[in-house]
């Protein structure tokens, strides 16, 4: 779906994007900012993801929402793959596989605890 101006907004843009194109945006776009800021940007966007997708699937109960959490926790651990196979990640460091756990429970104590207690 395109606005009026021929572009996809950034909701329709992030809305079922794969583990790959995650990735491709890491690695592609926003290279004036930090690595760990493009990291973070990806989560903010997954989180994003899990919010279209249950309005897609009209979700409205706890545990539909937590098995839409756990969907794009298992596409995060995709995406970290990607990254740790690239540089510095490949020969200096590692994003850790629970990186997006780790920021959901940074952004949202409460939600993480919901997610990830059942």
């Amino acid at each position: 779906m395109m606005n009026k101006s021929g572009y996809m907004t950034i909701i329709q843009k992030i809305n079922n994007m794969k583990a790959k194109e995650y990735f491709n945006q890491f690695l592609n776009e926003n290279q004036d900012k930090l690595i760990e800021w493009r990291l973070i940007n990806a989560f903010r966007q997954m989180v994003l993801e899990v919010e279209q997708i249950a309005k897609m699937r009209n979700a409205k109960s706890g545990t539909a929402l937590i098995s839409i959490f756990k969907e794009i926790e298992i596409k995060s651990h995709s995406f970290i793959r990607l990254v740790n196979e690239t540089e510095p990640f490949k020969t200096e460091e590692t994003v850790k596989y629970d990186a997006f756990k780790l920021f959901v429970e940074q952004s949202s104590p409460e939600l993480a605890s919901a997610v990830w207690r059942s």
